[in-house]
Protein backbone atom coordinates (compact mmCIF):
# COMPACT_ATOMS: atom_id res chain seq x y z
CA UNK A 1 0.00 0.00 0.00
CA UNK A 2 1.44 3.32 -0.95
CA UNK A 3 0.10 6.59 1.35
CA UNK A 4 0.97 10.06 -0.40
CA UNK A 5 -0.01 12.08 2.51
CA UNK A 6 2.52 14.04 4.12
CA UNK A 7 0.51 14.87 7.07
CA UNK A 8 0.02 11.61 8.26
CA UNK A 9 -0.53 7.75 7.91
CA UNK A 10 -1.64 4.71 8.32
CA UNK A 11 -1.92 3.48 12.00
CA UNK A 12 -0.90 -0.15 12.41
CA UNK A 13 -4.31 -1.55 13.27
CA UNK A 14 -5.54 -0.13 9.94
CA UNK A 15 -2.73 -1.44 8.07
CA UNK A 16 -3.32 -4.80 9.34
CA UNK A 17 -7.29 -4.59 8.74
CA UNK A 18 -5.96 -3.51 4.96
CA UNK A 19 -3.39 -6.64 4.79
CA UNK A 20 -5.98 -9.06 6.25
CA UNK A 21 -8.70 -7.79 3.83
CA UNK A 22 -11.14 -6.64 6.15
CA UNK A 23 -11.86 -3.43 4.99
CA UNK A 24 -10.26 -1.01 1.79
CA UNK A 25 -8.61 2.00 2.53
CA UNK A 26 -8.79 4.82 0.18
CA UNK A 27 -7.05 8.71 0.15
CA UNK A 28 -9.31 11.79 0.53
CA UNK A 29 -8.87 14.86 -1.59
CA UNK A 30 -8.99 17.70 0.41
CA UNK A 31 -10.91 19.61 -1.43
CA UNK A 32 -14.35 17.73 -2.75
CA UNK A 33 -13.67 16.62 1.21
CA UNK A 34 -14.78 20.32 2.33
CA UNK A 35 -17.29 20.64 -0.22
CA UNK A 36 -19.40 17.42 0.78
CA UNK A 37 -18.64 18.83 4.30
CA UNK A 38 -19.83 21.94 3.57
CA UNK A 39 -23.32 20.69 2.08
CA UNK A 40 -23.77 18.90 5.27
CA UNK A 41 -23.79 22.18 7.33
CA UNK A 42 -25.97 23.54 4.91
CA UNK A 43 -28.45 20.31 4.97
CA UNK A 44 -28.08 19.41 8.31
CA UNK A 45 -27.17 22.58 10.44
CA UNK A 46 -24.35 20.62 12.12
CA UNK A 47 -21.07 21.64 12.17
CA UNK A 48 -18.58 18.96 11.80
CA UNK A 49 -15.46 18.17 13.11
CA UNK A 50 -13.08 18.60 9.49
CA UNK A 51 -11.86 14.35 10.56
CA UNK A 52 -15.47 13.87 10.61
CA UNK A 53 -16.39 15.31 6.90
CA UNK A 54 -14.01 12.23 5.77
CA UNK A 55 -16.76 10.13 6.93
CA UNK A 56 -19.58 12.45 5.48
CA UNK A 57 -17.45 12.42 2.42
CA UNK A 58 -17.36 8.83 2.00
CA UNK A 59 -20.89 8.37 2.02
CA UNK A 60 -21.78 10.11 -0.64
Amino acid sequence: MEWTSWETGPSPKVSALVEAGLIEATSTPQLPMFESWGKFVGCDGILPAPEAGHAVWGTR
